[in-house]
């Protein structure tokens, strides 16, 4: 096995070893064949350019990365390949500082012009009696944004509840996924009905909705698994019009679960176009499903405290009597609106005194 590095060092060896063997066709041709077997075969994209910046040989890796023909990488300049431009500089820098640049990562650009991640090994060869360089690219797309983004999960986590996290995450979702449509929803009463809590279309939030689960790819993963669909998902379900109106192609979807281990929710992300990477779109939903199904459980616990609340205030306002709470160190922390008819106070002048502290000063010591 070969890494990064060692893909760029073994093909300038033979370029090396081709230069110093002119003294017998055999052994040329032999070194020939073996450089253009490992060449072409190689695991990570290979890419050669002159001083000037034109790419002068590629490989089928590096054709399969790119999305771009053989025939269209060689009309390409070296600065093409970045996503920004200013990258490649850097790089022509730290290769007359130090000879060479090894695992330096940095976004390149596909043929469809979207950035993706890529560890870049380069060094200095001798190719065809001149100099050139020599780049070993490996797709690190998936890693980075895997990295990426569970930094900002974390962060959501860390700082976000309730609505703000709900509208975060889909965001967040959207844009580690690459996706069209992201989205989290609970399950309605009767079980048979999502509501969703935020949905991202574009990357933007959009109203929320309510839809039956019927016939719908959804239903396959509410209380179930993880369940996805490549490409073809509304044709595959051909009742559920949603998907057709909004030109759904790639379906990924997690259930949620609450601590009783009872289904709660959805977490969804959908393509107008295939799904490039479906492994990682279903871990990714995987890892945050389990913070987003906390979340709304405490969104339910905080509402249900809020109702209970609300219900001892207006108990307590229909009270005639007096009703208030100490803490621990008989300090009032809830007085009623009936203790200004009682004792002529306002609940607010007493929160943080004692009942101490109503007495006469010889009947409190």
């Amino acid at each position: 096995k070969l890494n990064d590095g060692d893909w760029v060092n073994k093909v300038g060896e033979l370029e090396q070893a081709k230069k110093e063997s002119q003294g017998s066709e055999k052994t040329i041709a032999k070194n020939d064949r073996g450089y253009k077997n490992l060449f072409d075969n190689a695991m990570v994209g290979i890419v050669i350019s002159n001083l000037e910046g034109r790419i002068i040989q590629t490989n089928k890796a590096m054709c399969e990365i790119s999305g771009y023909t053989y025939e269209e990488v060689l009309k390409m300049k070296a600065e093409d390949v970045y996503l920004y431009p200013e990258d490649r500089s850097k790089v022509i820098k730290k290769i007359i500082k130090y000879g060479f640049v090894k695992d330096y990562q940095v976004q390149l650009k596909n043929k469809k012009g979207k950035g993706y991640w890529a560890s870049f090994t380069t060094k200095k060869i001798i190719h065809e009696g001149k100099e050139a360089f020599i780049s070993s690219i490996i797709d690190i797309n998936i890693r980075k944004n895997y990295e990426e983004g569970l930094k900002e999960i974390a962060f959501e986590e860390l700082y976000q509840f309730g609505q703000q996290f709900f509208d975060a995450i889909v965001i967040k979702l959207y844009r580690v996924l690459n996706a069209d449509y992201t989205f989290i929803g609970e399950l309605t009463k009767n079980k048979k009905a999502v509501q969703t809590l935020s949905i991202c279309i574009d990357g933007k939030i959009a109203e929320n909705f309510t839809y039956d689960l019927s016939d719908t790819p959804c239903e396959n993963v509410v209380g179930q698994s993880v369940c996805s669909y490549p490409k073809d998902v509304a044709k595959l379900f051909s009742k559920d019009k949603l998907l057709y109106q909004m030109g759904v192609e790639g379906y990924v979807g997690v259930p949620l679960f609450n601590k009783k281990n009872d289904p709660a929710g959805i977490l969804v992300a959908l393509y107008r176009t295939p799904v490039e990477n479906i492994s990682f779109a279903e871990s990714f939903l995987q890892l945050v499903a389990t913070r987003a199904a906390v979340e709304i459980e405490r969104t339910h616990m905080e509402e249900v405290l809020r109702i209970s609340e609300n219900r001892f205030r207006d108990i307590s306002l229909s009270l005639a009597d007096w009703i208030w709470e100490t803490d621990e160190d008989s300090k009032f922390t809830y007085i009623s609106q009936s203790i200004k008819d009682a004792l002529g106070y306002s609940p607010e002048e007493l929160i943080g005194k004692t009942p101490f502290d109503l007495m006469p000063e010889d009947e409190s010591i």
